[in-house]
């Protein structure tokens, strides 16, 4: 069984299921992305609008197993692994952030 707070944040996509993505507002799009991503919904956002514009016809439950949304996210995890070996420092003296590549 769901848990109350799971079906609180899917709720958006139920009522959003049976709707072409075509006819979306963004807000919409932002409580899609929220309840996909909560907290990092707005790195989600413009990878749902760049969906949204290459299958306009798709549904909610089908625009994320479109080509374009697999491509994106292989993209977006490949990304996050090169992010992952690196790590953000702060120089003491300046507070200049840099990258640093771990070895």
């Amino acid at each position: 069984m769901m848990s109350p707070a799971l079906i609180g944040r899917f709720a958006p996509l139920f009522a959003l299921a049976g709707k072409p993505v075509k006819d979306f507002s963004k807000e919409q799009l932002g409580q899609v992305a929220t309840a996909l991503a909560g907290p990092n919904a707005a790195s989600l956002l413009p990878v749902l609008e760049r969906i949204q514009v290459r299958h306009p016809d798709a549904s909610p439950m089908e625009v994320l197993g479109t080509d374009t949304a697999k491509e994106l996210f292989s993209k977006m995890d490949a990304k996050t692994r090169a992010v992952s070996e690196t790590t953000i420092c702060t120089c003491p003296f300046c507070s200049m952030n840099f990258e640093v590549q771990l070895v």
